[in-house]
């Protein structure tokens, strides 16, 4: 085992002693991380992480490919201490940026706003709320990677995806991929209230 990944078991184990990564295997938490990769361009390299929480998959991802930065967002300080300590202890600080946001406030700032080749979520929130968030980052040819539960979601219809100016790509291992080809709709992301009273689907 590498020193990365000796130092990548501990910063998570840590991770799930505070409560920031669900139970189960260490080593199963990364190896699902793994799977986001498969769901990137080769191009993707600027990346966005929302609702970071203990790291999972952006801390995976980042080891395993010098080339991507990320910026980690979440809307906890006690998170975002933790990430900020788990970017030094990895020696990624200098690909890093840890933001203490809400993910749909950042998707109607200019200087967030269509700034990321990739956005990913892990137990983000309900599928709908999740993808108006992350779309709202993605630049054009950017891809949205998403977790799924064990039965996988029913996402929207070609034609309704492409009205939110994305495509969704095949995809398997339980992730879903979205990639940015047209305008998203100036009104998404959303307020959460607004969000949750009619859901996009």
């Amino acid at each position: 085992m590498s020193p990365n990944n000796n130092s990548l078991l501990a910063v998570l184990t840590r991770a799930q002693s505070v409560g920031f990564l669900g139970p189960g295997d260490i080593e199963t938490h990364i190896d699902h991380a793994a799977r986001f990769a498969a769901g990137l361009a080769e191009d993707n390299s600027n990346l966005a992480d929302i609702g970071s929480g203990g790291g999972v998959p952006a801390l995976p991802l980042l080891l395993a490919n010098e080339q991507l930065s990320a910026t980690l967002v979440d809307t906890s300080q006690r998170r975002c201490s933790f990430l900020v300590w788990a970017v030094c202890e990895l020696g990624l600080q200098d690909r890093v940026v840890v933001k203490r946001a809400r993910a749909e406030e950042l998707g109607q700032d200019d200087n967030y706003r269509g700034k990321f080749s990739a956005v990913t979520a892990r137990g983000f929130g309900p599928p709908a709320w999740t993808f108006e968030c992350a779309i709202g980052l993605l630049s054009l040819g950017g891809r949205f990677v998403v977790s799924e539960p064990p039965n996988e979601r029913q996402w929207p219809d070609d034609a309704t995806l492409l009205s939110y100016g994305v495509v969704q790509h095949s995809a398997a291992d339980r992730i879903a991929i979205f990639e940015r080809v047209g305008d998203i709709p100036d009104r998404l992301p959303r307020k959460p209230k607004a969000a949750s009273k009619k859901p996009l689907f």
